[in-house]
């Protein structure tokens, strides 16, 4: 991704916003609450975040890195540009994970 362009809430602008999404990896392998990451705001809500890519990409695999209270992902959607429509990608239950994954 090269760039944030809408989201919901998170916990700062600089250390755990959204614009940590953004290109590799600042904090894994390394777990722990470590500046670096994005950090959603509350657990008590659905949060997003909405990337960008400069060009069209062909999505043939997804890494996510969860450091810090893992297990919070719960879906990925890919936007097609050419029928204008949102593919779930990913989906999993919320789950609490003690480790780095």
């Amino acid at each position: 991704a090269s760039t944030t362009s809408k989201r919901t809430g998170q916990v700062y602008e600089t250390h755990w916003s959204a614009d940590q999404m953004v290109g590799p990896p600042r904090v894994y392998p390394t777990y722990g609450d470590i500046p670096g990451a994005w950090a959603q705001r509350t657990h008590s809500r659905v949060e997003w975040i909405e990337l960008d890519f400069p060009e069209p990409i062909y999505l043939q695999n997804i890494h996510i890195y969860e450091t810090y209270q893992c297990g919070g992902v719960t879906k990925v959607k890919a936007f097609n540009s050419l029928n204008k429509r949102y593919y779930i990608v990913y989906e999993a239950e919320p789950t609490v994970i003690t480790h780095a994954r």
